[in-house]
């Protein structure tokens, strides 16, 4: 089956990325996160999705120049036929 293929390359990375950037986090901070009030980790949350959502907006604009560069090309090379 594809998907249970997939699907654990996919978890495997994930997991192995997820320690070794908590395994960062902790030999820079020590436990200070763990004792954090959850006011203060929902507004470091917040702030992380506040970037994703702005590394999102340049990705898209990225690709969208990209797919318009990509129909330039298709166009081109349909009229060689």
């Amino acid at each position: 089956m594809k998907f249970k293929l997939i699907f654990k390359r996919f978890t495997d990375r994930v997991f192995k990325t997820l320690y070794k950037r908590m395994e960062k986090g902790y030999k820079e901070y020590g436990d200070k996160s763990f004792s954090q009030s959850p006011d203060k980790l929902c507004a470091e949350v917040i702030e992380e999705l506040y970037d994703i959502l702005g590394w999102g907006c340049i990705l898209i604009d990225r690709l969208e120049h990209i797919k318009k560069h990509i129909k330039k090309l298709e166009v081109k090379d349909e009229t060689r036929q």
